[in-house]
């Protein structure tokens, strides 16, 4: 039993996927099982609401139970905390029960100052406790700080510029680039129900690939922990999200354990279906921030005074001043940010090839559907990089060394010719201002 459930979407940009499809993807070829086709469908009849639903969700943790190298057989939880239950037993942790008691102030914020620490299993931790504590009808994503998120929007916003999408589609994205990271959570509406599908080109597709896009290119890490990844708390939304909460390590770790507790419970209430919900074609929806408003004003029309924690904060929070050099993975993320906005040009070395869905061309698995949309290679080409690093004696030589090593690190992760020239009172000779592409 080697089998591990590694947590991914299936979802990748202008490429079509059924449910099943991604279900057997994700959730049954990790586990090598000898009937894969009657797994997938256990998965499928575990997450229907039907009546006689034990039967498929016993079938799977059967299978689960004799694959996977963690599990717990004794955890009885809903087979849609898969990931969940397998983080837990990884730390040989068992289920919540009257003599295992869960809680923020022993598990949730350990786990999440750990994560910061860049401690092993504090991700698995964090995992467990926030799906045994709140469990919710959501896919997670968390980032360590809030400039791993604003990377990742940055990312967003630049990658979907070379995309052809609806008018629609890209106000909602740029919308959800531009939002407030403040607080510890955000719970964003990714579509109306699962009746609406999750194809490419929809507001839904695009924000999960992209980020899945990212999250496996540009992901830098802290001793073995990623500074952005997935948090499944739910199988079924992993692979057909309807909603996404984005959580902030290092605010969700600063957060006293009653206000965390009051934070995940907010959140859990925002995403009950009881609760009504609007889903725009227009704006996004943060459903938590909507429940804090609703809140809000109703304390305040019943004569309360509002409480912190249902607060609506409108203003940005002001921009921390770095008090020490950037981590080299830092520059890299933030460098490879800025080249994705500077647009294209009529020539240059920089050749960039982007595949897109296109109606000029036959679809590969429909090549008689006229209203399927094939796929074509678009050739651009981007702004040659020039990058100019001060080799004067007020730098270490560990200074540049570091800058040296971020030059060689951005030729390597974008495939390209970086051109740097060093200068101290006077630029180093023209013939030596390449450095060549790596690969």
């Amino acid at each position: 039993m080697s089998a591990h459930l590694a947590p991914h979407t299936g979802l990748v940009i202008d490429e079509e996927t059924t449910r099943a499809e991604r279900v057997r993807s994700v959730l049954v070829d990790p586990l090598g099982v000898d009937n894969p086709d009657a797994l997938t469908s256990a998965w499928l009849d575990s997450f229907s609401v039907i009546e006689d639903v034990d039967a498929p969700q016993r079938f799977v943790e059967d299978a689960l139970a004799s694959s996977l190298k963690n599990w717990d057989p004794d955890a009885h939880r809903p087979i849609r905390e898969a990931f969940a239950v397998q983080a837990a037993a990884s730390l040989s942790l068992p289920a919540p029960s009257p003599s295992m008691l869960w809680s923020h102030s022993t598990d949730v914020l350990p786990a999440a100052e750990s994560m910061i620490r860049g401690e092993s299993g504090s991700e698995a931790m964090l995992l467990s406790s926030l799906t045994y504590l709140h469990p919710l009808p959501a896919l997670g994503l968390y980032g360590l700080d809030r400039a791993d998120l604003k990377r990742m929007l940055t990312y967003i916003r630049e990658r979907v510029s070379m995309l052809d999408l609806d008018v629609s589609v890209r106000s909602l994205i740029q919308q959800f680039t531009a939002m407030s990271l403040s607080g510890a959570t955000q719970t964003i509406m990714l579509r109306r129900d699962r009746s609406e599908p999750i194809e490419p080109g929809s507001f839904a597709h695009t924000v999960v690939a992209l980020i899945e896009e990212f999250i496996s290119l540009r992901t830098a890490s802290v001793s073995g922990v990623p500074r952005m990844g997935w948090l499944p708390f739910d199988a079924e939304e992993l692979i057909d999200p309807t909603s996404l909460v984005m959580v902030d390590v290092s605010q969700a770790a600063k957060l006293p354990a009653p206000a965390s507790s009051a934070e995940w419970a907010l959140t859990q209430i925002a995403l009950d279906p009881a609760q009504p919900k609007v889903f725009s074609l227009d704006a996004i929806v943060n459903l938590t921030r909507s429940l804090r408003s609703r809140i809000a004003k109703s304390m305040a029309k019943n004569g309360h005074q509002v409480s912190d924690e249902y607060a609506v904060q409108t203003s940005s929070p002001v921009p921390e001043m770095l008090t020490e050099q950037p981590r080299e993975t830092t520059l890299l993320d933030d460098l490879a940010g800025v080249i994705a906005g500077t647009g294209t040009v009529a020539f240059s070395h920089n050749v960039e090839k982007i595949r897109r869905s296109s109606h000029t061309r036959a679809n590969r698995r429909h090549p008689d559907d006229t209203d399927m949309p094939g796929r074509t290679t678009v050739t651009r080409f981007k702004r040659d990089i020039h990058i100019y690093g001060d080799c004067s004696d007020s730098m270490s030589d560990d200074n540049q060394l570091s800058m040296m090593r971020v030059v060689v690190a951005l030729a390597q992760s974008l495939g390209i010719n970086v051109y740097f020239t060093s200068f101290s009172e006077m630029c180093m000779d023209e013939s030596s201002r390449t450095c060549g592409r790596t690969s």
